[in-house]
């Protein structure tokens, strides 16, 4: 099982490192104080999350089913999340850092 995983961990880092590649041609955004957010892997796979373009380099995290995972980001920020691949090619899902915002009190 472990094995399974890892190959599937290394799948997705594959796929994610030609993602960015082709996105390095486009310019960073200038971004604005971070906000405290939160996103839950509802699924029953692992995922990948992945910010970048951020003022201190890319961000990765490992997510596994059930998990919830804060973080901060700017608003601006979008969160790539890519899911255990069933197919050749992993298309990242793609959520506003501001949607994951947690409210606060």
């Amino acid at each position: 099982m472990q094995g399974a995983a890892a190959e599937t961990i290394h799948d997705l880092r594959v796929e994610i490192d030609r993602a960015m590649q082709q996105a390095e041609e486009q310019n960073p955004i200038v971004l604005s104080e971070p906000i405290l957010c939160c996103y839950v892997n509802t699924t029953s796979r692992i995922q990948v999350a992945r910010l970048s373009h951020l003022s201190e380099g890319d961000w990765e995290h490992i997510m596994f089913p059930g998990q919830r995972f804060m973080f901060e980001a700017p608003p601006e920020a979008t969160l790539e999340i890519y899911k255990s691949p069933n197919i050749s090619v992993t298309v990242p899902e793609h959520i506003p850092c501001h949607q994951l915002r947690v409210p606060s009190n």
